[in-house]
């Protein structure tokens, strides 16, 4: 009797919290409605974006999208959500960038023969990846599931904190010898200049040991503070500069911004979350910031040391001009480093009205194949890669990065392009569950903020930039995490 009537005063309390909860959703979907027919109307304004069907796929894109945000971003722990960063992107990639574009009739300045009207490759486009998009909030919704701690957990071993800085050490050897065969940092821009497809060639092992040192940096940091009791704002701040300054120098003059970006979002990530509370001011400050280097960086990209010399004379009119003659700036910035709208589209007119053959996965052999020393490589010369394909895609010109859903069309064609988002889900289910599983103390939390920079490589880039990234920025900091740390078997809660 007594366990019925317990029942009978709990069934109220699970029927308010299902109501609150239902109540929840229908609001934040709502808002999403608003936002998202907020933004497209101020859009719509400005009369440069043509009322067409493509707007249809595109606003439902950004209602799901947009919902989806503001879900995850109403817990307390969304910074640690996996599919918080996916959503982020997906935003940027599949609802802005469509809407500016056509914003600013910016399409592919570098590839000649556009299409005569991009609205209808759009119209595809957007259709396939709203397709795509549902797919994918299905299987996570599917493949969400409680979080399952392990039983492992490693341990960081303080006495080990030499091994470190002899990695460091070593890196900053490393990178002496990149400097010393090219005659000197200036040897170095003038190689990057002159000949920046040959210069580096056959480097790329010795890259990835020289190029290695601002993330060792920010794990000697990250351990050598962590827990900490109020710390001073100026030692993170010069930590900060410090970290930037060898994220030039280390890399940063071969004009790869998106290197020091990712680089500095790790740092970021894992001082916000476990050393220091940034304020809103400061968060504000550092997206300038990057913003502000995007910008600069992209005409380093260009024009070489003479950007530097115009830097270091805080000549910003200069600068910015050429922003302006190069097609660059904030917009441009948004839809070519972090959107692949028009690459895309492009590739479905070229796949649509010239009939490109299909590779079924010969295309991701070759990316792969790409990563091997030339000993391995030589004997694969037939196979084609994204940088064959993508230069017969644009008609011999420059590569391009298609995203993982550009690069599946040169596979498997138009038909099934949304069946790219299966192999994203799968990458940020993968992810998903490795961030759950690790416990406050276990030292793998250093890999977390890498694991979010590598869910945007995967969605935004193909698999050699994505093996690129494994190599080069993770594969070394987990073997330097294996060998200072300490094995564990964690007791389950009671």
């Amino acid at each position: 009797m007594l366990h019925q009537q317990s029942n009978i005063l709990l069934t109220p309390v699970v029927r308010a919290d299902n109501y609150r909860e239902r109540y929840t959703h229908r609001f934040q979907f709502t808002l999403a409605v608003f936002i998202t027919a907020a933004i497209q109307a101020l859009v719509l304004y400005s009369g440069n974006v043509p009322i067409h069907w493509f707007l249809v796929p595109v606003d439902l894109i950004g209602i799901l999208v947009i919902y989806k945000i503001i879900n995850i971003a109403s817990k307390s722990d969304y910074l640690s959500h996996v599919d918080f960063y996916a959503y982020i992107i997906f935003f940027n990639a599949l609802f802005l960038a469509p809407n500016l574009h056509f914003l600013k009739d910016f399409w592919l300045p570098w590839v000649p023969n556009h299409p005569v009207r991009w609205d209808n490759w759009v119209l595809i486009w957007a259709l396939l990846n709203l397709i795509g998009l549902i797919i994918f909030i299905v299987i996570r919704e599917l493949t969400n599931q409680k979080p399952r701690l392990s039983q492992g957990i490693w341990i960081y071993n303080p006495n080990r904190n030499y091994i470190i800085v002899l990695f460091m050490i070593v890196s900053f050897a490393a990178q002496v010898l990149v400097y010393a065969r090219f005659g000197g940092v200036s040897g170095y821009i003038y190689a990057y200049e002159t000949a920046r497809d040959t210069a580096f060639k056959g480097m790329g092992y010795l890259f990835t040991v020289s190029e290695i040192f601002p993330i060792l940096f920010i794990i000697w940091f990250f351990l050598n503070n962590r827990g900490k009791k109020n710390i001073s704002s100026l030692k993170v701040y010069l930590f900060f500069i410090l970290l930037f300054a060898a994220c030039i120098y280390f890399g940063g003059l071969k004009g790869r911004r998106s290197n020091t970006i990712f680089t500095m979002f790790h740092g970021f990530f894992l001082v916000h979350l476990y050393i220091y509370r940034f304020k809103f001011r400061e968060i504000v400050l550092a997206l300038v910031f990057g913003m502000l280097f995007m910008l600069i960086g992209k005409v380093y990209k260009f024009i070489g040391f003479e950007a530097v010399i115009l830097l270091s004379k805080l000549d910003f009119n200069t600068l910015m001009e050429y922003n302006a003659s190069y097609g660059n700036g904030i917009v441009p910035t948004l839809i070519g480093d972090f959107g692949r709208c028009d690459v895309q589209s492009f590739a479905i007119y070229r796949n649509y009205v010239d009939g490109f053959p299909h590779y079924w996965g010969l295309e991701y052999f070759g990316d792969l194949i790409k990563m091997f020393p030339s000993v391995i490589s030589d004997h694969f010369t037939d196979i084609p890669s994204k940088i064959e394909v993508g230069e017969s895609y644009l008609y011999g010109s420059k590569t391009r990065i298609f995203g993982v859903f550009g690069e599946y069309i040169f596979n498997f064609g138009i038909s099934t392009a949304y069946l790219a988002y299966v192999i994203f889900a799968a990458g940020i289910m993968l992810a998903d569950r490795f961030v759950n599983m690790l416990r406050p103390n276990d030292i793998r939390l250093i890999l977390v903020p890498l694991i979010f920079n590598l869910i945007i490589i995967f969605f935004l880039s193909d698999l050699d930039n994505v093996g690129f990234f494994f190599f080069k920025r993770m594969l070394i900091p987990i073997l330097l995490i294996w060998i200072i740390s300490e094995k564990h078997h964690a007791k389950q809660p009671t």
